[in-house]
């Protein structure tokens, strides 16, 4: 029986990114390009994707309803038999309807049962486009994960990586158990997280957020540090409570551009109130570090009405 390390998830899968990156050391690869553009079912509503390692971006097309996929998928192995193992796998894209109604499922091959996952490594690097008014639900073990251009919720899911949201237009609900977490011109709800909060001084990144339109679900961005800043319309009207868990020691650990009061609470300090005539709710919790909310200038919507 082959031994299977214990050494910790987010060292294992270092391990394995440059297992996968290596060349000439003793570790076999094989790369297959993916190119290719699969019709969607009348009934899809949503695409889930679900890769095991990878970085995924979904952008959006106009005109035909199809999925079309510009990837490549990398099988890497130390162990000359795990290789063969992976080798042999048959990957050809499709989309598989799955127990919830309209929501079709892409997926990549996961390494076979006996294959030591800490000597190799199944590996898909894409870019996915498909018409923007379908809901994404995107989840890697490792890797980023992007979105852009989105008129539909966005769901985005990485163990260790970084998340970026582009230019979308609908609810965003994304999270990382380690890694930074970028979002630009958003338009609609907001969630976020970094960092596993059973982990707070092990896990986590930097969250910076640019939100041009509130949504009635507000929203909500919760890291373990070490620092978290948002963007809001200076016209905006919304409740805000913002916190932070442990500031420098004699720092004020949050900052706002609306000039609303930052008291100091524990070890950190709390920034509560009302922003003109008050609305949806926008909850900022930071473990560890600086908070910064600034305001400013948004220009007129030309994108289209925000979608739930």
């Amino acid at each position: 029986m082959r031994h299977r390390s214990s050494v910790p998830r987010r060292v294992r899968w270092l391990a394995i990114a440059s297992l996968a990156g290596a060349a000439g050391c003793g570790v076999d690869s094989l790369d297959t390009d993916v190119t290719t553009s699969l019709e969607l079912p009348e009934a899809m509503t949503a695409l889930r994707v679900r890769v095991a390692l990878g970085d995924i971006t979904v952008g959006t097309h106009e005109g035909e309803r199809s999925l079309r996929i510009e990837g490549r998928l990398r099988r890497s192995a130390a162990d000359p038999d795990d290789f063969e193992a992976l080798a042999a796998i048959r990957f050809v894209p499709e989309l598989r309807p799955t127990e919830e109604p309209g929501v079709y499922e892409f997926a990549t091959p996961s390494a076979p049962a006996g294959v030591d996952p800490a000597r190799s490594a199944i590996i898909f690097r894409a870019y996915l486009s498909l018409p923007a008014g379908l809901a994404i639900d995107v989840a890697t073990q490792r890797g980023t994960l992007e979105a852009r251009s989105r008129k539909a919720p966005v769901k985005l899911r990485t163990g260790l990586g970084e998340l970026v949201v582009r230019d979308t237009q609908a609810s965003a609900d994304i999270a990382t158990l380690d890694g930074k977490v970028f979002v630009v011109g958003h338009r609609g709800a907001l969630v976020a997280q970094s960092g596993d909060p059973e982990r707070p001084t092990l896990s986590g990144g930097a969250i910076v957020a640019r939100v041009d339109e509130l949504a009635a679900e507000g929203v909500q961005l919760r890291t373990n540090g070490p620092s978290l800043q948002i963007d809001l319309p200076a016209d905006g009207d919304f409740e805000l409570d913002a916190a932070v868990t442990k500031s420098a020691v004699g720092k004020l650990g949050i900052r706002n551009g609306f000039g609303l009061p930052v008291l100091a609470e524990g070890e950190g300090h709390r920034c509560r109130g009302r922003v003109g005539r008050g609305g949806p709710s926008v909850r900022l919790e930071l473990h560890s570090g600086w908070l910064s909310i600034p305001s400013r200038s948004v220009p007129p919507n030309a994108g289209g009405t925000v979608s739930k």
